[in-house]
């Protein structure tokens, strides 16, 4: 079977949160899945690992994306994978990472107008997460 995982940040020398929690989520995955790491900058990912980088960009992304059968990102990143309302395999979103939270303390210095746009944007990204997941990642027993 085949894994799809998309992050929205390279995972290389200057791991990020985002970074990390994917590459841990392939060594978790990688028992019963053939794993393929996708993001936009592929190309300029220099870590190499076991495992094919595709970029998002590509043109034919959609369509390929329709042969796996899993696909995983964050709650942030999912709703904008190319193809992925038409994908009929299993959906899993991470809801680990509250990037909802970060971005209010890292907008905290910004106009309340900038603030709210940000929120509401936050807001509906998370709702569509929700409604388009299979299966749900999560820090803890309560979320």
């Amino acid at each position: 079977m085949r894994a799809l995982l998309v992050c929205s940040e390279s995972p290389d020398a200057r791991f990020t949160g985002v970074g990390k929690r994917t590459l841990q989520i392939a060594s978790l995955l990688r028992p019963r899945y053939e794993i393929t790491l996708a993001m936009s900058d592929a190309e300029r990912c220099s870590l190499r690992m076991d495992m094919e980088i595709i970029s998002t960009r590509n043109p034919h992304f959609s369509k390929e994306i329709q042969s796996f059968d899993l696909v995983y990102s964050n709650a942030q990143t999912f709703p904008t994978i190319p193809g992925i309302r038409s994908f009929a395999g299993v959906r899993l979103v991470d809801l680990y990472i509250p990037f909802f939270l970060e971005h209010q303390i890292m907008f905290e210095s910004r106009e309340p107008s900038e603030r709210m746009e940000r929120a509401w944007i936050d807001r509906a990204l998370l709702s569509e997460s929700l409604q388009m997941g299979d299966l749900f990642l999560c820090a803890c027993p309560n979320q």
